[in-house]
Formats: structure tokens, sequence, C-alpha cells
């Protein structure tokens, strides 16, 4: 799977965990797989099951992915650590 980010999404800072980031990396894919067919689209669902199987995870507990699925919903994140972007966020 290849996912194509802007690069001030790429130069954020590493507050997540890697779980978190390969679930947040699902999460684009799939976000940008169903603007392609709708790009009017401002909500979208997806089983937790798809998530784990773009992310690579092969455990039948699923207690620790929702954790850092709720995790990212207060998470922070600032992008454009490097400074590439030239206007303010």
């Amino acid at each position: 799977m290849e996912i194509k980010k802007h690069s001030s999404l790429v130069q954020m800072n590493n507050v997540t965990t890697l779980q978190q980031r390969k679930a947040m990396n699902s999460l684009i894919w799939i976000a940008k797989d169903q603007l392609k067919r709708n790009p009017e689209a401002r909500s979208f669902s997806i089983d937790l099951g798809i998530i784990k199987k773009l992310s690579g995870i092969n455990r039948n507990d699923n207690s620790e992915l929702k954790a850092a699925l709720k995790a990212l919903v207060s998470l922070v994140i600032e992008y454009n650590i490097l400074g590439k972007e030239k206007f303010e966020w």
C-alpha cells in the first residue's frame, strides 16, 4: 500500500506511537479512497478489521487499537516542523 501524503504531514513531530501512526496512515488512505468516489463526502466509516489489515495488525484483541484510535482524537499534532511551507497554520 502506498500512501501519498503532503510533505508537512510527513514532517510532523513524532508524538504518535507506531500503532497510532499506522492507524492514521490507514485512515488517510481510506479517506482519500472514499473521496475519489465521492468528493463531497465529509464523514467516513470503515470496519475495524480493515484498519487492522491495512495497519498490519494480526492480533485478535482490538483493545489496543481502539485505545490508539481514541488517543488520536485528542492528540495535538504539529505539522511542518521543517519549515518547508511558507504560510502560517
